[in-house]
Parts: structure tokens; sequence; C-alpha cells
């Protein structure tokens, strides 16, 4: 988590950052929620529970 903070302190975004993850314990912890979201270019966007095809479809995009 220090390193996404310290990520998001030096390096300045032109355009909105879509930050996509499975649920994972350490991306739905409180901590982790609350850095993505106190950074206001970054949009967070999580798989639905029991649906295996979110991470999938965003994995396959890059």
């Amino acid at each position: 988590m220090e390193k996404l903070s310290i990520y998001f302190t030096i390096n300045c975004f032109d355009n909105s950052l879509l930050f996509h993850y499975d649920r994972g314990i350490q991306y739905a912890s409180k901590e982790f929620r609350k850095l993505i979201k106190s950074n206001s270019l970054v949009t967070q966007s999580m798989s639905r529970k029991r649906n295996c095809w979110g991470n999938a479809v965003a994995k396959s995009f890059f």
C-alpha cells in the first residue's frame, strides 16, 4: 500500500485511471479503498461476487 501511495504522490495523471481488480482481500480492505478514493482521478472497479467473467473482460481488454 505504501508503494501505491507513493506512486499517486509522484505521478500526475492527465486523464482518469480505471483500477479494476478481483475480490482479493487486499483490494477489498478499507485502507485500500480509502487510498483509491483519495485520488480523484482514479475510479475503482471490482468484479461482482461469484462472477468470474467480470475480471476476464478487463484482462482480455489489455
